[in-house]
């Protein structure tokens, strides 16, 4: 078994990572990072640090764009199908029915969104904060 960095654990804490990105980081188990965190008072007991529940929420809700973007482009390709399409009435059913699932799941993801109030406004400083997120979400990724 390796030694692990007591500092290292507390500032990857402090950053947001939970328990098995620090493992991952610091190529340990998570049975040292639990042992660590004890000594260094930090308890994990069902919560996760704020920072990485930030960063998590965030990647899902940009993934949930991203996603009702496609759906997007998928019914207006659909659709130009069906407008384009020349003898076969089944070939215009099937891009029509296409491009119907796909904006009824674009209005799921939208209503989702709404019910979440996931894009509400932000502050400047909030704004700044989910650029620093995203940041840190994306060298988490690649690290």
């Amino acid at each position: 078994m390796s030694s692990i960095d007591y500092q290292a654990v507390r500032e990857l804490y402090d950053q947001g990572r939970g328990r098995n990105a620090i493992a991952k980081e610091l190529g340990v188990t998570t049975y040292q990072v639990d042992r660590a965190c004890q000594e260094l008072g930090i308890t994990w007991e069902g919560s996760v640090p704020a920072m990485a529940v930030r960063v998590r929420s965030r990647r899902a809700a940009n993934e949930r764009n991203e996603v009702a973007a496609k759906f997007r482009q998928l019914a207006q390709r659909e659709l130009d199908k069906a407008l384009n399409a020349e003898g076969e009435d089944a070939d215009v059913r099937r891009h029509v029915t296409a491009a119907a699932i796909a904006i009824q799941r674009d209005l799921e993801i939208v209503a989702h969104v709404a019910e979440h109030r996931e894009h509400n406004d932000r502050s400047p400083a909030e704004r700044e904060q989910d650029a620093q997120l995203s940041t840190l979400d994306l060298l988490n990724t690649y690290l």
